[in-house]
């Protein structure tokens, strides 16, 4: 029943009716002032609800559920809540693109964006993209290197354009791979790190076979192209990405780690290096350079391949500089001696022998009497004829010509210039010559000779330092590679011994060693300073010495290592009873157990209770053994 408010009279309205404590009402209902209720059970609301003030609770509890079917717009901030569970999507389920919106992929396990650009989204947390423009002039595929071109500043977004070696040296303007196909002139994504889907990822446009896992590095030749070839020296060695799922609709991941050149290094100065450039260090900073500035030492042999150019050469203790002359197998020591001496002029010619006398010519023949005979030197007379007349005497033979002149002897030539010797006593192929440093005189050695490539001493010899040979050195019949000596610092640790296998854990201090090799045989001596600590007397301990040289296998016999040491005397203890000074001897052999390369000394353990005496007992322990490297 309801009253209009002005009479006694009440009307009974069937649209609001009472049954027990339930308030029924069928229509609407219009509250001017405050509703209180404990509880609202709202079965459908079809329709907007304006407020002009005030606040509403749903809930008191956070196991409440509240399902709102469409959207919910707010004007306004929502209070930080503790959290917020966003349906896990997953397959089919995935959300319609829309730009800016949000929801959580199940397969990625990550908070996914959609941006404006279709078939791109960004995996929150496992993906860094560059929002760029193609100002590149071409289409740039998805899937496609892309580098940095330049930049469009108002807008702020870098320009991109195709990965190309033939337009930059060095790979520091490569950005990563493009994630979405861009026209030219058009914005998208470039991916620097995470995955890049839907992509061919078999390796077949560049002709290559790609499988997951492979590296990929920019493709020296294909512009934009990928390889899973590690590039050669002079290409961009560029860590791209590696291959997540090698199928044409497939996966990469891309994580760029770049390579180097050399002149991108902090202190590398390149000015313009060309070919056969050194790299030399001036101050803090390394530049290249063909010339070397100060004193430089070598080591081993130089060899030289083509001229060699001095301008100024000074070389001390020239008797020891030598130089071969592969023409006469001679070894010369170049020594500046004076001008040799002029040579002396030839002897005159002898003159010539005089002609010899001409012969007599014939006599005339008598008259009829008969001739007259010929003459010998003078001609002999004819017999007298009967009475004819005398013949006529015979002329005179003609003088013999004289002789010709002798020639004059040449003019010795002249001595040659200060280089070399002037004097070459005993020479013969081959020999070495030796030179007192003083004089021109040398001495053809018969002990030094040098042929066929081979250095021959007979005799002994005196070597100042370390000798080593790329071919063998026989001396005295036994090929040696090696001749030297030195020092090197031993290290000494526990180990077991033959008679007992419990390890022993010596406490050491300095050491010091020495070695001698000849060819493969080592001979070595030096001391350790030994701290004793405390050990049953009697008991046999071991330790391992380090060598100055290992062979290339390890010892596989104790006696290819042998030796003895000695220790300096100290006072020994027998439970607590001064036992005298002892002296610990032991043996060394090779070590044919753990590495095989060490030398194992066992002695007796003769210290005990040495914590009586606060400061320890300190010893020197003493060696010396001879192996033969294996």
């Amino acid at each position: 029943m309801y009253s209009d408010g002005t009479t006694n009279a009440a009307t009974a309205s069937s649209n609001l009716t009472i049954n027990g404590s339930t308030l029924t009402m069928d229509g609407d209902a219009v509250i001017t002032g405050r509703l209180t209720a404990q509880e609202f059970h709202t079965e459908l609301i079809s329709s907007s609800i304006i407020f002009d003030s005030g606040s509403t609770l749903f809930g008191n509890t956070m196991d409440d559920v509240h399902t709102f079917t469409g959207s919910i717009a707010i004007t306004g901030s929502i209070s930080t809540p503790h959290y917020i569970d966003l349906q896990r999507t997953v397959g089919t389920s995935v959300p319609a693109e829309f730009e800016g919106r949000i929801y959580y992929d199940q397969d990625e396990q990550a908070l996914t964006v959609y941006s404006g650009i279709v078939d791109t989204s960004l995996q929150v947390g496992q993906e860094t993209w560059y929002h760029v423009t193609n100002n590149s002039g071409t289409t740039i595929n998805d899937g496609q290197l892309v580098m940095i071109s330049g930049s469009i500043g108002a807008s702020g977004r870098l320009t991109v354009q195709l990965a190309d070696q033939t337009k930059a040296s060095s790979s520091v303007s490569v950005m990563g791979i493009a994630t979405n196909t861009m026209a030219n002139g058009t914005e998208g994504f470039v991916t620097a790190f995470g995955k890049v889907r839907g992509i061919d990822a078999t390796g077949t446009p560049v002709g290559e076979t790609w499988n997951d896992g492979d590296v990929l590095y920019p493709h020296p030749t294909i512009a934009g192209g990928l390889t899973n070839q590690e590039p050669p020296a002079g290409k961009w060695k560029l860590i791209v990405a590696a291959v997540v799922h090698n199928t044409v609709n497939g996966t990469i991941f891309t994580r760029l780690t770049p390579g180097n050149n050399i002149g991108e290094l902090d202190d590398i100065q390149d000015l313009n290096s060309t070919n056969g450039d050194l790299l030399v260090k001036s101050g803090s900073v390394w530049y290249n350079t063909k010339q070397l500035t100060g004193s430089y030492g070598i080591t081993g042999s130089l060899n030289i391949t083509g001229s060699l150019a001095i301008k100024d050469l000074t070389l001390n203790n020239l008797n020891k500089f030598v130089v071969y002359d592969d023409i006469t197998g001679l070894l010369y020591y170049n020594i500046a001696g004076t001008a040799g001496t002029s040579g002396t002029s030839g002897t005159s010619g002898s003159s010539g022998t005089s002609g010899s006398s001409g012969e007599s010519g014939t006599s005339g023949t008598s008259g009829t009497s008969g001739s007259s005979g010929t003459s010998g030197s003078s001609g002999e007379s004819g017999t007298s004829g009967t009475s004819g007349t005398s013949g006529s005497s015979g002329t005179s033979g003609s003088s013999g010509e004289s002789g010709t002149s002798g020639t004059s002897g040449t003019s010795g030539s002249s001595g040659t210039s200060g280089i070399g010797f002037n004097t070459i006593n005993n020479a013969s192929g081959s020999r070495i010559l030796i030179s007192d440093g003083t004089t021109n005189a040398a001495t053809a050695s018969a002990n030094l000779t040098y042929s066929s490539n081979r250095f021959t001493v007979t005799g002994s010899s005196i070597f100042g330092g370390a000798v080593t040979l790329n071919t063998n050195l026989t001396l005295g019949g036994s090929a040696v590679n090696y001749i030297g000596s030195g020092t090197y610092t031993p290290l000494l640790e526990g180990t077991a011994s033959r008679c007992d296998t419990n390890a022993w854990t010596p406490t050491t201090g300095s050491s010091c060693g020495q070695w001698i090799r000849i060819g493969n045989v080592v001979n070595v001596s030096g001391q350790f300073q030994l701290n004793v600590d405390n050990g049953d007397v009697g008991t046999i301990v071991a330790a391992r010495i380090s060598l100055p040289f290992t062979g290339s296998t390890a010892f596989t016999d104790n006696c290819q290592l042998a030796g003895t040491a000695v220790s300096s005397c100290a006072l020994a203890y027998d439970n607590g009873t001064p036992i005298g000074y002892k002296l610990l001897y032991g043996q060394l052999y090779a070590e044919t157990v753990n590495s095989g390369d060490r030398a194992v000394l066992e002695m007796e353990q003769v210290f005990d209770d040495v914590s009586i005496t606060p400061s320890g007992i300190s010893i020197s322990l003493s060696f010396h053994f001879t192996y033969r490297l294996t």
